[in-house]
């Protein structure tokens, strides 16, 4: 008998499967494989993987069936293959829970990613921010907006929960960049957007619009980006969708799950890693960027109301 708790094929990384005498993964045109393999050196167990992307999917499940979880360990050993497995999410052991099922208490609109749509995508083809290059197109809010339509929804007023306390001031729309946090976070606006969104996932059933401030990491400083002359709060550079809502209990933190339109891919711009996580004592909603570069993440800068939609707000003054 084999179990998946045997030492034996907990491996440290990717890597580590050429070696391993317990257990095997391979790929043909059409399906996966995952062989396992008890101490005689018989294979036990074949696992036969069917989707569009074979070797994706083979490596995806070995960590799904948390053989290899990620971890900084993982990454280095991994190294000299990252760039056939950064398509990948690796989770971790403690996100592993997530993937199998934890999320029946979640709220997760539109399951099959329907609504979703990328900045990119060719129906933006004769806009101004367009570009075939996605990494360079800027049709974001147009995306985010498309989103909302396909779910039956149109953003309106918004609520501003985070600004910029750097000048933006410019003549020509460019993105000033500056290079410390120079966030500030308003308590009672925060408070009132996290009912809007709640609201709006419970009881309208309907996804929310909103801005995040996407900072990069340039060298040994995080770089934060004034967004287009356009947004209000200039600290806006991008835009998404909040669809769902769940509660991590290992950070006792609620989290939002968004879709991301930064990315041509439909599993990274819909996937259940693309979290928000909501911080009552720091007053803001903050997640990774599971479609960008590890060290990136998202603040959120302002949340939209859905327009003709009634919000019955709580007052605790």
């Amino acid at each position: 008998a084999i179990t998946l708790q045997n030492s034996n094929i907990k491996l440290i990384g990717y890597k580590d499967l050429a070696d391993n005498k317990f257990v095997k993964a391979g790929y043909t045109t059409n399906y996966g494989i995952i062989t396992f393999y008890d101490d005689s050196k018989k294979p036990v167990l074949l696992l036969q993987i069917i989707g569009d992307k074979p070797e994706e999917d083979a490596k995806q499940w070995l960590n799904y069936l948390a053989i290899v979880v990620k971890s900084d360990t993982q990454a280095k050993e991994d190294e000299s293959i990252f760039e056939k497995i950064k398509s990948l999410f690796i989770h971790t052991t403690e996100e592993l829970p997530g993937v199998w099922g934890d999320e029946k208490d979640d709220i997760i609109l539109n399951k099959d990613g329907s609504w979703w749509i990328n900045q990119c995508n060719s129906v933006f083809s004769n806009e101004t921010c367009w570009a075939s290059d996605c990494d360079k197109n800027q049709c974001c809010n147009k995306a985010a907006k498309k989103i909302l339509s396909n779910a039956g929804a149109t953003p309106t007023t918004r609520i501003i929960i985070a600004q910029t306390n750097r000048s933006c001031e410019d003549t020509a729309g460019a993105r000033i960049e500056y290079d410390d946090n120079g966030l500030t976070f308003n308590k009672e606006q925060f408070e009132e957007a996290v009912q809007i969104i709640d609201i709006s996932l419970k009881e309208h059933k309907l996804p929310i619009m909103i801005g995040v401030q996407h900072p990069y990491w340039k060298k040994d400083k995080w770089i934060y980006k004034c967004g287009s002359t356009f947004n209000n709060p200039r600290a806006t550079n991008h835009f998404m969708v909040i669809v769902g809502k769940g509660y991590d209990k290992t950070k006792k933190m609620d989290f939002y799950y968004f879709y991301d339109v930064a990315t041509s891919d439909k599993t990274s711009g819909t996937n259940r890693m693309n979290k928000l996580w909501v911080d009552t004592d720091q007053h803001s909603i903050k997640g990774d960027v599971s479609t960008q570069d590890k060290n990136d993440y998202y603040i959120v800068t302002d949340v939209r109301k859905n327009q003709d939609k009634i919000y019955n707000l709580k007052n605790d003054k």
